[in-house]
């Protein structure tokens, strides 16, 4: 089953919702001030009966100059418009303005329909198809199919019918496996049933029962019931004018230009990075940081345009610019939007998202320029390899960007195979593609690895007799963002043969702890004080100051002994040959065999030593959870699991 939406589009009173009612049956105009005034203000919805191997749903925009923002959001979405063009008027403003906006909307397909065709004859109807056609060449409509009707005398709808069913059978269906995405534009409540929202399924499936989010504010919630042109059905398609019940929020928590959508697949953000392009028909001049009004599905916002290479635009200008939002909007990569002038109110250009989550860019900077043009230039692959490659404070899932470039997860997944088996990207923490796993760019980690080498280079030097730097402070020097992403980047390293990682220190590869023969003396020296001094523990101080002529060899000798095990911390303060500890360790474990608990003094006296090597020893095998204190004993924690 295919699902299409066919929007009408034209000036005010050129017969778009008689001819909505010719089409249907239903009339659109449903507020009591439209049927006062004759004109619509809300878009209306009807559905279209084609067959039985498709669906269409009518969307009603209004004509009038006042409501354009509301014809804004019932265009998105559309696969086919009608654009109504009265036989006893032509092209007027709003027709044109209309025009523009399905143009920069990216609306590929559209019939051309005269309407009110009862009050003039053939000869003007030929006259105004001429004339038409003239205006929208350099168009999309520029090959259109013209259909001539009358809403009062039922003149051409059949044949109108029949060419939008052609037009569909050569139009593809929205893409049906992307996330879910639905632009909400009423909201309601229903006695007994709750918060309902109604909108254009533009992107994916939804289904009773799953998860979603409303952003901006990415609150959460869970559809209740899916209905379609008030009938319930299980699945929503895209292409659908859907009704949604949803639990969870109430009717003030969600707002007309919000958008519905599966959970973490919308951007919000406050920049982007865009091409605009200037409608042929502006009257207005846009200039650096100008204030507009910005459009984009249901959704308005006040921006200020960023002019990153021009100091002013004119009619049928295009350029790269940066949006900087009043709130945060959500949109995605790929995205159509329309811009409008602050005041007066008036549509001037729209233009396509680039980088839906953009850094604010110095404004004449080539690199910048180039950025965008490859993005907006490049073939698919080329560009997801510059999204990738300029993402340096995380690493990709292959969901977050598939939301993020607004196609499917299994497409992103095929794309993803491909660069990984051409060698340009790498999963950190795997030995082969996964597609679970986390990814990156192959050559940015290449350049990252410069500042991890400068950073072990540079610690080796200043401290030749350490094993490694801490890998926690090496996470340091790294630009990403997260403990986990981290450490993956230093697996991949690792995994690579340019670092080694043990116990918690990373080193370059091919870096080996070399005494000189002077540092190996003071080695020999320093264990063979510790070995005079026995089971008795000497203060750290009292050690070095015993070697203090040669303090700094002392100090990466002493922290050396202690991480290659030979000494072992009793305290902050007291150090012992492991030996000695082992020595200890067995008498507690003769006294426990025979009493079990052992007491600081029975160790004491055992040791011939000081109540104040006992106690250290004791503090000791407690921390390191070797004995557990009981009252004024200990016992060993092996012994007594073993009960």
């Amino acid at each position: 089953m295919k699902h299409f939406i066919i929007g009408t589009a034209g000036h005010v009173d050129h017969g778009k919702t008689a001819l909505t009612i010719s089409l249907t049956g239903k009339d659109t105009d449903r507020l009591k001030e439209e049927k006062r005034r004759g004109i619509t203000i809300e878009n209306g919805y009807a559905n279209l009966s084609l067959g039985d191997n498709v669906t269409a749903s009518i969307i009603d925009v209004p004509g009038h100059e006042k409501f354009v923002k509301n014809m804004i959001a019932g265009a998105t979405g559309i696969d086919i418009v009608l654009l109504c063009i009265a036989a006893d008027e032509g092209i007027m403003p709003q027709t044109r303005e209309h025009l523009d906006i399905l143009t920069l909307l990216n609306i590929r397909k559209g019939i051309i329909v005269l309407t009110k065709s009862d009050l003039v004859d053939k000869e003007w109807i030929d006259e105004m198809k001429a004339d038409i056609k003239e205006q929208v060449s350099g168009t999309f409509l520029k090959d259109a199919p013209f259909a001539v009707v009358s809403s009062e005398t039922g003149e051409g709808i059949e044949e109108l019918k029949s060419i939008i069913l052609k037009e569909i059978e050569e139009t593809d269906s929205k893409r049906k496996d992307r996330p879910f995405r639905l632009p909400i534009d009423r909201v309601f409540t229903v006695k007994g049933f709750g918060s309902v929202v109604t909108g254009t399924l533009v992107d994916g499936c939804v289904r009773a029962g799953d998860e979603a989010q409303i952003y901006p504010g990415e609150r959460t919630v869970r559809i209740r019931e899916v209905q379609n042109h008030d009938k319930k059905i299980k699945r929503g398609e895209a292409g659908m004018r859907l009704a949604l019940n949803l639990s969870g929020v109430e009717k003030k928590d969600i707002s007309r230009g919000d958008t519905l959508s599966s959970p973490g697949s919308m951007v919000l953000t406050g920049c982007i990075d865009a091409r605009v392009r200037i409608t042929d028909s502006s009257q207005y001049l846009i200039i650096h940081n100008s204030q507009l009004h910005f459009y984009h599905g249901a959704q308005e916002a006040v921006c200020k345009i960023r002019l990153l290479e021009n100091d002013e635009l004119g009619p049928g200008d295009e350029a790269f610019v940066q949006l900087m939002f009043n709130k945060e909007v959500a949109v995605r990569n790929g995205d159509n939007f329309i811009l409008r002038f602050f005041s007066p109110v008036i549509t001037i250009g729209g233009g396509v998202i680039i980088d839906a989550n953009a850094k604010k860019h110095s404004r004449n900077r080539k690199e910048v320029i180039k950025r965008l043009q490859s993005l907006s230039t490049q073939s698919p692959g080329e560009r997801l390899m510059e999204r990738i490659s300029q993402s340096k404070t995380s690493l990709w899932d292959i969901k977050t960007l598939a939301d993020s470039e607004n196609i499917s997860a299994q497409d992103m997944t095929e794309k993803i195979r491909e660069l990984y088996q051409n060698g340009n990207i790498v999963f950190p923490d795997a030995d082969d593609f996964d597609e679970n796993k986390k990814f990156t760019s192959k050559s940015l980690l290449d350049v990252v690895f410069n500042d991890v080498e400068d950073a072990l280079r540079k610690f080796h030097k200043e401290n030749p007799l350490l094993g490694g730097i801490n890998q926690a402070q090496l996470r340091k020097t790294l630009p990403f963002e997260g403990k986990a992403d981290c450490d993956r980047v230093l697996l991949y390293y690792e995994k690579t043969g340019r670092i080694k990682i043990s116990a918690g220190e990373a080193a370059l590869a091919d870096f080996e702890i070399l005494y000189t023969p002077e540092q190996e003396k003071l080695r020999e020296e320093v264990i063979a004080f510790y070995e005079e001094a026995g089971v008795k523990s000497p203060d750290d101080k009292v050690v070095a100051e015993n070697f203090s002529d040669r303090a700094d060899d002392y100090n990466m000798i002493a922290l050396r002994l202690r991480r290659d095990g030979i000494l072992v911390n009793l305290s902050d303060k007291n150090a012992v040959l492991k030996k000695y500890e082992e020595i200890v360790l067995n008498k507690f474990k003769e006294l426990s065999g025979v009493n079990e608990e052992v007491t600081l003094a029975g160790l004491k006296e055992a040791m011939d030593f000081s109540r104040k090597y006992a106690q250290l020893y004791l503090e000791y095998w407690d921390r390191t959870a070797v004995t557990r204190r009981i009252g004024d004993a200990h016992i060993l924690r092996v012994k007594e699991e073993n009960k």
